[in-house]
């Protein structure tokens, strides 16, 4: 069951977790939507994990790395694939969904990937994803433009319904992309100049949109990445504990192990004594 709508790519599938070719920590480089519809496991970003079952929805951008671990119990889902191209930003009806979207890749990134969304709601939305399962089958003429509209009700039942007032944020495009750049260069030096030159904001303004959203500082976010980040490299390879340091951002195993006690409540090394 796939979709494919050119020149906007959305594309459905109902799917078992982990799928074989994402075992692991993984990317895509499609914004994914998965609904869970049977068992329960964990998806992990390098800001920790949450756990899913049946009825969730969990939302990862594009290049957002993450891992999903399921339990004893099989696990199936509905996944929806869609590239940001697929609302044009010159359009005021898509600039909206943009809005939407942008919204959701902030959480996202802050490791809010589940929906909080209701019962009533997450049946709706199987019935859409659904919906354009079928209208794709269907290559009627018009389809392109119906499966749109599906993305485009998903994305406006999504930001009413949740919890996490996506279309209320002051301006969650240029945040969204700072926090993405964070995630996708952590471990490199990451200055508040970039962040300012990212955002478009006042120094001043910046800090106190960000203390706002995350509930903590530029550094200590950034610490937090990093951490995770030491956290895989020390559960998946041998490497020595000074050089996963500096590979993952840090000036010295010190500060790494500064980082762990305060952020883990531990040493790295107790990953592996594990």
């Amino acid at each position: 069951m796939n979709i494919v709508m050119r020149p906007q790519v959305i594309s459905s599938a109902e799917i078992s977790l982990p799928r074989p070719k994402e075992e692991g920590w993984h990317t895509q480089p499609a914004n994914e939507f998965l609904l869970i519809l049977e068992g329960k496991g964990v998806h992990r970003t390098f800001l920790g994990e949450q756990e899913f079952s049946a009825g969730d929805i969990h939302f990862f951008p594009r290049g957002q790395l993450h891992e999903h671990a399921k339990s004893s119990v099989a696990c199936k889902c509905l996944t929806v694939r869609f590239r940001d191209e697929a609302f044009a930003a010159d359009d005021p009806v898509d600039a909206e969904a943009h809005h939407w979207l942008a919204g959701l890749k902030q959480h996202a990134h802050l490791g809010r990937n589940r929906l909080e969304l209701s019962p009533t709601s997450a049946r709706k939305l199987r019935a859409l994803f659904r919906q354009a399962v079928a209208e794709n089958a269907t290559a009627q003429a018009g389809s392109r433009v119906m499966l749109k509209a599906i993305a485009l009700e998903a994305l406006v039942l999504i930001s009413r319904e949740s919890a996490m007032s996506l279309a209320d944020e002051e301006s969650p495009g240029k945040m969204a992309d700072v926090f993405a750049y964070i995630d996708a260069h952590a471990a490199e030096r990451i200055s508040v100049e970039q962040m300012l030159e990212i955002a478009c904001l006042s120094r001043s303004h910046f800090h106190a949109t960000f203390k706002r959203l995350t509930g903590t500082t530029l550094f200590e976010h950034v610490t937090r990445i990093r951490v995770g980040m030491a956290a895989l490299e020390l559960g998946t390879s041998n490497l020595p504990l000074e050089e996963i340091a500096y590979q993952c951002g840090f000036a010295g195993i010190s500060r790494l192990y500064e980082a762990f006690k305060r952020y883990r409540g531990h040493t790295p090394g107790s990953l592996r004594r594990g």
